[in-house]
């Protein structure tokens, strides 16, 4: 049953049925049947209109087609229409334990303000651009396992940089990735069972200096469990970490943190209580969040969340000395799972 709860959660089929078979030879027992019908339809295109106070409203299109040129592979677009503009294209398998490539385009820009005791003082433009190629299989339906390479071309500049006379800064990265990833999950926006993971390890180098010459080393790792409470109520609580291995980083694989996520940066882990990439962090962050999902009534949710982590930082470049700040955060949001999305 777990089986085929899984393929009819990818979506690619209308129906997954199963029968059971008495055998009697060679001994008593079941041989167990499935059959599948793919979707009529392959492709699909949803769209939703998003608010926040980081990035201002947006227009959220996806489309994804399914079994394009190869049988088990998919192709999805993601674009986000804003002052904030995003767009990424992938195209890998998701079936099947066999290695095979994957593919990776994206691009992202956005301004950054600059903050200052919590108040803005200036801001930047962040503006990045990835190509990765992987080699990656499904182990199951639910979880993902791969590597690859990347190159990452990132661009700084805008008012901040003319405000104190700097040049514009802008980094050539080749970073090799290795990441598994697992969820069974059944709904993001109210929690009612299951459990996601992911982990991500890679060596990220400049390629100004000689190639992979002391890169740095990064882990990146997120739990999440959901439980339901009963009919209306349920919780989550998500575990993460992120932290350099070997020494201290710098732009653009620094650590910012602050929001809910909702945005493209390598390294940015969110945090209610701070704005969008407040707080800067060049050894990491290790945070507890914790979320009660109320159903309001059927496709509308209300959610209370709170945080507590602990980021860390360098203050003494000759000592190697670091300090550890605590910090903590909590917020509100209401959600509509709409007919053309969330």
């Amino acid at each position: 049953l777990k089986v085929t709860n899984d393929l009819y959660g990818t979506e690619d089929f209308e129906q997954v049925a199963y029968r059971l078979h008495k055998t009697q030879t060679p001994t008593d027992g079941y041989n167990f049947e499935m059959r599948l019908r793919t979707k009529e339809n392959p492709a699909s295109l949803n769209a939703a209109i998003n608010y926040t106070s980081d990035f201002k409203v947006g227009l959220l299109l996806n489309y994804t087609h399914r079994n394009l040129f190869v049988p088990g592979y998919r192709l999805q677009v993601d674009v986000v229409a804003s002052e904030s503009p995003v767009a990424k294209v992938q195209y890998h398998s998701v079936l099947g334990r066999k290695w095979l490539p994957a593919g990776e385009v994206a691009y992202y820009r956005y301004k950054q303000p600059i903050y200052v005791e919590g108040n803005r003082f200036s801001e930047y433009v962040f503006q990045n651009f990835y190509v990765r190629g992987n080699m990656q299989t499904n182990l199951t339906a639910n979880s993902l396992v791969g590597g690859g390479l990347e190159y990452q071309r990132t661009d700084l500049f805008g008012d901040a940089f003319d405000l104190f006379a700097l040049d514009k800064s802008y980094y050539n990265m080749l970073n090799a990735k290795f990441f598994y990833r697992f969820s069974n999950q059944r709904n993001q926006y109210f929690a009612t069972k299951g459990m996601s993971f992911s982990g991500q390890l890679y060596a990220s180098a400049d390629m100004a200096e000689t190639f992979f010459k002391n890169p740095y080393l990064i882990y990146k790792l997120e739990f999440q469990q959901d439980f339901t409470l009963s009919s209306t109520w349920a919780l989550r609580y998500i575990l993460r970490s992120g932290s350099s291995l070997n020494r201290i980083l710098t732009a653009p694989n620094t650590f910012y943190i602050g929001s809910y996520g909702l945005n493209y940066t390598a390294n940015v882990q969110p945090f209610l209580g701070y704005q969008r990439m407040e707080l800067l962090a060049n050894g990491g962050l290790h945070s507890a969040t914790a979320e009660v999902h109320y159903k309001l009534f059927p496709k509308h949710y209300l959610k209370a969340i709170g945080n507590v982590g602990a980021s860390v930082q360098q203050i003494d470049f000759e000592n190697l000395s670091m300090a550890t700040q605590y910090i903590d955060g909590f917020g509100a949001g209401y959600a509509f799972d709409s007919p053309v999305g969330p």
